[in-house]
């Protein structure tokens, strides 16, 4: 909170618990399948609403092999950030970085324990109560590790990390592209 006096209190964790996140990771066979080809099928088939266990087959040699879902930890930088971004005084999240580290997501860590790759963030939409924001890693990209480890992050400039995941670590290969999408919510604590 700011007050009119200039006065910064920062509010404590448990004042911030309802700025929510929560992230599904897609795990695509991309057999054949160029960029364009690879964004279109995700235009057409990937729905929030698709049970984790469900496989769905692409005309185009696509199909999921698995999705994750795992809780997303908005970090002390990142609840800095939206404010900031709230006040105007900053751009939007720009980039996803992703990286090989199985460490928990901690409130104070403000990089990727091990980041391998990032690039700018594939799409933003506005959902109910907060945005949702996609990611996709192309299969040309970050391949030969195993990732286990994403987080969203404001221009260069500022290099402030809004939040951080871990999950099941992906073997990354060139038949697999890896699509993130983020859903950041606001609610009533």
């Amino acid at each position: 909170m700011v007050s009119g006096m200039g006065i910064v209190e920062t509010p404590n964790r448990n004042e911030m618990q309802n700025v929510q996140g929560k992230v599904r990771i897609d795990v695509l066979e991309v057999k054949g399948l160029s960029v364009v080809g690879l964004s279109r099928w995700l235009e057409e088939w990937i729905v929030p609403e698709i049970p984790a266990t469900e496989l769905i087959p692409n005309r185009e040699s696509g199909r999921i092999m698995r999705t994750l879902y795992s809780s997303n930890l908005i970090v002390a930088t990142g609840r800095a950030y939206l404010g900031l971004l709230l006040k105007g005084s900053t751009p939007a999240p720009t980039h996803v970085a992703v990286g090989t580290s199985v460490t928990v997501a901690a409130d104070g860590q403000t990089a990727l324990v091990s980041e391998v790759f990032r690039d700018n963030i594939t799409q933003r939409i506005n959902i109910t109560d907060g945005a949702r924001i996609r990611f996709l890693l192309s299969s040309t990209s970050a391949n030969g590790v195993d990732l286990a480890e994403a987080g969203l992050f404001g221009p260069s400039f500022y290099n402030y990390m809004l939040s951080r995941v871990t999950y099941t670590p992906i073997t990354k290969t060139s038949s697999v592209a890896i699509n993130y999408t983020w859903d950041i919510t606001f609610s009533q604590p």
